[in-house]
Parts: structure tokens; C-alpha cells; sequence
């Protein structure tokens, strides 16, 4: 998938999550934002979205049971998705 349509899956699973969209299936999605931008009714500004990130996995936990992370784990809970 390229960044561009990395940018547009991202916003339609923004759209999805609030709205009755989310009751297509991602192939209907797809079609109805195809639509909407090929005739005008909506236009990408291009605006950086927040997509969400998984957490990262627990390689181990110390004796107390505290999680151990692999070296350079990314903890921070979204990533940043920009239209190119």
C-alpha cells in the first residue's frame, strides 16, 4: 500500500469509527471516498492524520512483574500519517 493510500485508508477508518460508515465494508468505503472526491463532493487537504499504533510486546517481566520492552521500543500510542 503507498503512502497515499496508507493516508486514505486512515481516513476512512477515522470516518468509520463515529459515523454509519463503519457498516461497509472496506471495499464499499473505498468506493464511496473514490466517489465523493472523482465528482467534487470532497476534497484532501492533505492533513497529517493520527493513526493508531499496536502496543508494543512484553519480552519479559522482572521478578516484581514488571513488563521488559526489546531495546527502542516505540511506547507512544499513535503514528503520524501523512498524504504524499
Amino acid at each position: 500500500m503507498t503512502e497515499h493510500d496508507q493516508h486514505l485508508g486512515v481516513l476512512m477508518m477515522q470516518c468509520a469509527t463515529a459515523t454509519p460508515f463503519g457498516r461497509l465494508s472496506g471495499v464499499e468505503q473505498l468506493t464511496v471516498f473514490r466517489w465523493l472526491i472523482d465528482n467534487g463532493h470532497m476534497e484532501r487537504t492533505g492533513k497529517p492524520l493520527d493513526a493508531p499504533r499496536p502496543a508494543p510486546i512484553v519480552k519479559a517481566r522482572t521478578i516484581e512483574g514488571q513488563p521488559i520492552y526489546a531495546e527502542g521500543a516505540d511506547h507512544s500510542p499513535t503514528e503520524t500519517v501523512t498524504m504524499r
